[in-house]
């Protein structure tokens, strides 16, 4: 029978009621009711307990666990073999251990939640980032996406990384579509982490191109340039392990002044970067293909080097990049070579300075002579094979009016 706090006026219902699990038609009746139940002598009680006796308790005890109004679980006690168990005083400390036990399993429900917010946040901001990444805002100084607008915008002082395929127009035409794209993602998943571990970030992927920002030291850009190639050594090893030739690449890389900032319309945002800086370090790759180089560097970026002798570059003198009037100095990085094209670019160092010099005064015949020494030295030599032919060109049909030694290319 019901006892003072125990069952509530309203009637047992059917479904209540079992015989299976003796707990059930309590449990039942409280998570139903949000009534508590005692019972001194469950085996008098026959609402809640039908059939044969042997599996009844004595005493019952069966209070909800509530959070307000809402119900968040039911605390179930009985005693096999006494009868009365429950008394006011644990009836009441039973009372206070349910609603302890209420809020403690509805913050750790609140808890769960918040984890599994927080953790999808985390998923949502690093999804963010492979579009938008975090060091660009950085950049703009904003602390999140959510902070960015149409318009925002922010100078800055950067090297400018311009890396490009060789050949890939007619490798995706081999491939189809769906080979292309896994190709580029593979060759893209070698270079990205190179750069970022060089302190730079992708801006931009141009298809099979990539556009770098370099923000920190410059004889970092420089070094990541050169890891780039290490790592397409990695790749190359890959695909001739798989019966596939290798590929090239060719990296410009120019610093100076530009300006990030956020483009586009009302419905879709994109980054830009504009400036020289920018326009100049996409000429410098593009003279890659001419002087046949793999790494090539502006004037500017040369001369922002903390530690130059790092690096074993040589000056491929004053050139006009195509669509430009101003000539800039290029440098090229003969570290991009393997150590016996190193070995013999640094010992035609006095050559290759010696022809540029004779190239400047005009003396074409001269030049062609200290050119063709460091092509014995090293007959895949782009830069110097390069020269010999302009310096041809010149002999046979000299310049007319003032010569200024600069070299001006008419092609990419």
């Amino acid at each position: 029978r019901a006892q003072p706090g125990g069952v509530a006026s309203e009637r047992v219902r059917g479904d209540d009621a079992g015989a299976d699990d003796p707990a059930a038609a309590v449990v039942q009746y409280v998570a139903r009711t949000h009534e508590p139940v005692r019972l001194h002598d469950a085996g008098d009680d026959e609402r809640f307990f039908r059939g044969a006796g042997a599996g009844r308790p004595r005493s019952v005890l069966c209070v909800p666990l509530r959070k307000g109004h809402h119900l968040i679980g039911v605390l179930y006690l009985h005693s096999a073999v006494v009868a009365g168990a429950f008394t006011d005083e644990r009836f009441e400390m039973a009372t206070v251990m349910a609603a302890q036990a209420a809020v403690s399993i509805e913050n750790a429900r609140l808890y769960d939640d918040l984890r599994a917010s927080l953790e999808r946040q985390q998923k949502l901001t690093a999804a963010f980032e492979r579009f938008m990444p975090n060091q660009f805002l950085e950049q703009l100084e904003k602390a999140n996406i959510l902070d960015v607008a149409l318009g925002d915008q922010s100078k800055r002082e950067a090297t400018v990384l311009f890396c490009d395929l060789r050949g890939f127009s007619a490798l995706a035409s081999q491939l189809g579509p769906s080979a292309t794209f896994a190709f580029i993602n593979k060759y893209l998943g070698y270079m990205e982490p190179v750069i970022h571990a060089h302190g730079g970030f992708i801006n931009q992927y141009l298809g099979d191109g990539i556009m770098a920002l370099f923000p920190g030291p410059t004889d970092r850009a420089v070094a990541g340039a050169l890891a780039m190639l290490d790592a397409l050594a990695g790749f190359n090893a890959e695909r001739r392990g798989a019966g596939l030739a290798g590929v090239r690449i060719s990296i410009g890389l120019n610093s100076g002044p530009l300006m990030l900032g956020v483009i586009g319309g009302a419905k879709r945002f994109d980054r830009g970067v504009v400036g020289d800086a920018v326009n100049l370090a996409s000429r410098v790759e593009g003279m890659t293909r001419q002087f046949d180089a793999p790494v090539l560097l502006g004037g500017e970026t040369a001369a922002r080097l903390a530690d130059r002798g790092r690096f074993l570059l040589r000056s491929l003198g004053w050139v006009v990049p195509l669509g430009q009037r101003k000539p800039i100095e290029v440098f090229e990085a003969l570290d991009a070579h393997g150590p016996e094209r190193r070995a013999a670019g640094a010992a035609s160092a006095d050559d290759y300075a010696d022809g540029l010099a004779r190239w400047v005064a005009g003396d074409f015949a001269a030049a062609i002579g200290h050119f063709a020494a460091c092509l014995a030295r090293d007959p895949a030599d782009g830069a110097a094979r390069f020269m010999v032919a302009r310096c041809e060109e010149l002999v046979a049909h000299p310049p007319t009016g003032a010569w200024d030694g600069v070299i001006r290319l008419v092609s990419k």
